[in-house]
């Protein structure tokens, strides 16, 4: 076939699976936490374990899957996570104990490990240094358009029909993503035959460092919220329409991504530390639908920065095997959220919420005040393209 990888890649059959598996996604991360409360009275340090499980896989098969990627199709690849996610959400629905939830989170785990590191590594070979901002904005706003569907979809559904309903229905649905992605046209990978040293990761260390703590707050954040809300009050509908301003602004700042990349990486991680901290301390004042909202929305904004941000670091200082770059920068995610709900399930059960918040407000200002130094040299311009 005539025409560069990037001319031939179906961007709309990608987009289009990773809307129908972000859908499915979206719907287990809003409401395992809301069974688990609403049917075993779970407290928010057994919140924080579902989150945290849903990560112990991730971070050891993100790197084991970008390695492999070197050496098959990655459209089959990118498949299986629309079937383990189905089988995550089939479980859920027939649990019957808080060990039932634990293990379908581990299966969800493996099937995250296919979803974000395989798309990604995929972005990475197909399109250039000066398009992969613009691709990636693109690419975002694909699957935070799944978790809008998510959202709207968890809430509305799981309110009439209840939540076992609607996580089968989720899982039937995560299953028609394997239709559009397997038409992607993605040949094998050629790339297999360069090898690495431990000394291809030196160039990464800073951003996976950086990433580490950011992305533990995320985490903290978007596993108790959930759980958080159902005990101040919200039902079950609610709780879903919550979610839906984050996923929608994302998108926003997303799609803005991609047609105005930021110009210095320092400004915007100094921003991210300061958004992120501002809504924390916001929720120590005013505990409401309105402070809740707020806080999912700015955290979602800075997130899609601080996600595009680091993408292209990483995508760019590796110059080759780009998927085993990627696959480490999605184990250090994995480990974020491992880390970060657990430790903020423990501070919510015995210091309190409000101290929760005070608690993630600071550590977001130290990781990103050290990423903006890190990133202040004048060589972390993003390069400049037309979109």
């Amino acid at each position: 076939m005539a025409g560069t990888a990037q001319e031939r890649f179906a961007f709309p059959l990608f987009a289009t699976g990773l809307v129908i598996v972000g859908l499915s996604i979206s719907a287990m991360i809003s409401m395992a936490q809301v069974l688990a409360v609403q049917e075993f009275n779970a407290s928010y340090t057994e919140q924080g374990v579902i989150g945290a499980l849903r990560s112990i896989p991730y971070v050891i098969s993100a790197v084991v899957v970008g390695y492999f990627l070197s050496y098959v199709n990655k459209r089959t690849a990118l498949s299986l996570s629309s079937i383990l996610v189905a089988a995550s959400s089939i479980y859920i629905a027939a649990s019957s104990s808080m060990l039932d939830i634990y293990i379908s989170q581990l299966i969800f785990s493996l099937g995250l490990a296919f979803y974000w590191p395989v798309a990604e590594s995929i972005l990475a070979d197909v399109f250039k240094d000066s398009d992969k901002l613009k691709a990636y904005g693109k690419y975002s706003a694909s699957w935070n358009g799944g978790f809008l569907l998510g959202a709207i979809f968890s809430g509305v559904v799981g309110e009439v029909t209840g939540l076992r309903t609607m996580f089968t229905l989720a899982a039937l649905i995560s299953l028609l993503a394997v239709f559009p992605i397997l038409k992607i046209n993605m040949n094998k990978s050629t790339l297999a035959a360069s090898s690495v040293k431990m000394s291809y990761f030196k160039a990464l260390t800073p951003a996976y460092v950086i990433t580490l703590p950011v992305i533990a707050v995320f985490g903290a954040i978007l596993t108790l919220i959930p759980g958080y809300a159902w005990r101040i009050g919200f039902v079950i509908l609610e709780i879903g329409i919550i979610m839906v301003p984050m996923w929608v602004l994302r998108i926003i700042a997303s799609l803005y991504l991609a047609l105005r990349p930021p110009k210095r990486v320092n400004i915007v991680l100094a921003l991210i530390g300061l958004s992120m901290a501002s809504a924390l301390l916001t929720n120590t004042l005013v505990q409401n639908y309105i402070s809740v909202v707020l806080l999912l929305s700015v955290v979602g904004i800075a997130i899609s920065y601080f996600y595009a941000v680091m993408f292209y670091i990483i995508s760019s200082k590796a110059k080759v095997r780009t998927e085993l770059a990627i696959g480490g920068y999605e184990s250090v995610i994995g480990m974020g959220f491992f880390l970060g709900p657990p430790a903020a399930g423990l501070v919510a059960d015995y210091l309190g919420v409000t101290a929760l918040f005070i608690f993630l407000a600071l550590v977001s200002l130290v990781a990103a005040a050290t990423g903006a130094l890190i990133y202040r040299a004048s060589s972390n311009r993003f390069h400049r393209y037309q979109p």
